[in-house]
Parts: C-alpha cells; structure tokens; sequence
C-alpha cells in the first residue's frame, strides 16, 4: 500500500542485471513482504499473546513457515495478512483495528527509498515517486492522484478486483499513508508545513462502525467520511505545489529501487528503469547515458543495443521525459518559467523555449494567454 513501502528494508543492496532478469518470476500471487508480516507478529504477541498457535493455522492454511521469514526476499500470500487483520479484530473485539495496527506498530524508513524519494521536484511529484514504489510492499490496491473539487486533489485507492481485503487494511493503509507522509517530508523538508495545510479530509467506501466516528476522528485529526463512493486521503491544490528543495540524487538508489519493483510485479523494462533515472536526474543536470549505464553495470554500447531492443533510444527517452513534464508543469501554472526550464535540466530558458515550440509548435507563455 502506498507509503507502506517505506517500512521494506531489504532491498537491493547491487544491481546485477542478469541476475534480476533470471529471477523474475513467470507469476505473481498478491502479497506482502516478510518485514510486513514479522510487524503483524510482533503486534499479535504485544496486544493478544504468543504467536505458536497462530504460526500452526498460518502453516497449515498458506504454508506460510516461521523460518521463511528470514529472507529477505520472501513474499507472505496477501490472503494471511487479511486473515490476520480479520482473526485480530475479531480476538480483541476491536471494530477499528486497522487504526490500531497503524498506531501501535512502528515504521522505519529505508535509506535507499528515502533517497529515492527526496528528489522530488515537488509534494506532488513526492505521491507519484510513491506511487510508483508501492508494489515493493503490497499489491491489494492502485493509486492515484485526481482532482476532488477547485481547491483539492485526492489520492485515491483504488482495491485491485478479486484481491481478498478487509476494511481494517483500508483503515490501516489510510492512516499508515498520513502518518509516514508527514514524518518524511518533515525530516527531509522541516518547513513544508509553513506553506500550506496538507491533508484535509479522509474518505471511506466502508460504513463507520458503530459508535467510532470519534475514535476516527482523533486518530486521523480531520475529518473522516464514511459511505464514499471512493477511499482517499484529500490534499489541498496549493500543498502539492510546494516546491521541495531536495538533495541530490543517487542514480545507484533509483536504478535498486526500480529493478526491485519491476521484480515483485514479475516483469522487466530497461526502458522504464532509463526513464525513471532521467526524470531523478534532470533537476540537476542533463543526465548521460554513461552515468545511468554504468549504475546498471553495463557498457554504454550494451546499454544502448539493449534500449534498441526494447524500440527506445536513450535520447528518445530524455525527449519524451521533458516533454511530459513540461506539459504538467506549464498546465498546472504552479512554477515560474525559469524555474520549470530548471526542472527540466536546461541550462537556461532559451534552450527550453525552443525545445517547447518544438513539442507543441508554441511558446510556453502562449499557455498562459490563450
């Protein structure tokens, strides 16, 4: 689930490309990653008592064994996370459970992710890097981002169809999201909050249990809707264009994390690793093929024939990143021209404006009077 990924702290500590390609599985089962489940664990023996029965039912029903959770690349069946979820509520008596899994179950926040995602441009860039690394976690649902009204975007979840799921990992996930989204961006941007309130509301497609809406409402500090036609977490317009200052980037962290997620969803794209590498990169620089080939421990020449062969081409790749995001950036009006020329990795803005009349044979100022 989304933010969620930052409690993942195994992975990839190289990059070696073969190796990934032949360990891609031919099909993925919906899961969740053993750190995840040792924390479902951990909680069981704080709120209820000793996990030896549970560990039989879960052996017995997923063939999930205590001893497979020491590696760090072992995948829980996503069925034995609801189960557990479902079987905890039901033990404690507790309707809300997912709040309290998300409150009483602490997160750490792996280094490489961290990086990773310190390199946005912007809060909204920060959600959709996010986004984009949720699968290293958990695969139930799919996130977007979309408008809700004039002043406000949602991050909606959507449930994957099909996916056993229960409310409380809703509840959990929602929370959860809120919770490290704040920590993050305070620990990395400690002034964020001087520009703009952040979330604003919470929506539920599940009813409230009965009696809660206040157990809710203290938990998540705004208010909390139930009965919605979707799940999400509302933002204000004017938070997700607080512009981030942040550090630069390690090209080996983005290359790790892309490779590991492409891994759990059981497929491979040099192309999209390449792309994800220059959108990183641009704010600083051009990015070279040479640095981005070489955090893949390949030969520049074998790091273009393998784009070839994928129907890409590195300087493709750059064109088509800038000119999406510059797309965004000019239809959003939320940064100067200067300063999106920047973003894009142009040294100046001359240099951009040419590029944009390329692209969509107008200038960038055209936008702002037509």
């Amino acid at each position: 689930m989304v933010v969620i990924a930052f409690v993942l702290q195994s992975l990839v500590e190289g990059v070696a490309m073969n190796a990934q390609l032949d360990s891609l599985p031919t099909k993925l089962e919906p899961s969740v990653s053993a750190l995840q489940f040792k924390r479902h664990i951990a909680l069981h023996e704080k709120l209820i008592g000793p996990f030896k029965v549970e560990a039989e039912y879960y052996e017995q029903r997923y063939g999930l064994r205590l001893s497979d959770l020491a590696r760090p690349d072992y995948r829980v069946p996503l069925a034995a996370a609801t189960d557990f979820f479902m079987r905890s509520a039901d033990v404690l008596g507790d309707p809300c459970f997912g709040l309290t899994w998300a409150q009483k179950v602490p997160f750490s926040l792996n280094e490489r992710i961290v990086k990773t995602l310190a390199s946005a441009a912007d809060t909204r860039s920060f959600f959709q890097q996010n986004i984009r690394l949720s699968h290293l976690t958990t695969e139930v649902a799919d996130y977007h981002i979309e408008r809700y009204d004039d002043d406000h975007q949602m991050l909606t979840m959507n449930l994957v169809p099909d996916v056993p799921s229960c409310y409380h990992q809703v509840d959990a996930s929602q929370l959860f999201s809120i919770r490290a989204t704040r920590f993050v961006l305070r620990q990395r941007y400690p002034d964020i909050q001087k520009y703009a309130q952040d979330f604003t509301a919470v929506l539920f497609r599940h009813a409230c249990p009965l009696g809660m809406q206040a157990r809710y409402e203290q938990a998540f500090g705004i208010p909390v809707l139930f009965d919605q036609p979707k799940n999400g977490l509302v933002m204000v317009n004017e938070w997700l264009d607080v512009r981030l200052m942040p550090g630069e980037p390690s090209v080996d962290d983005v290359v790790a994390c892309e490779v590991e997620r492409l891994r759990l969803q059981g497929r491979y794209s040099l192309a999209e690793i390449a792309e994800q590498c220059i959108q990183h990169l641009l704010p600083y620089s051009t990015p070279s093929r040479e640095t981005i080939a070489q955090a893949l421990n390949l030969s520049v020449r074998t790091f273009q024939r393998k784009l070839k062969d994928e129907d890409v081409s590195f300087h493709g790749l750059l064109e088509q990143v800038r000119k999406r995001l510059a797309r965004e950036y000019i239809e959003r009006d939320c940064f100067p021209l200067e300063e999106v020329a920047f973003l894009l990795g142009y040294s100046n803005i001359t240099a951009f404006y040419a590029a944009y009349r390329r692209w969509f044979d107008a200038t960038p100022r055209a936008r702002f009077t037509s």
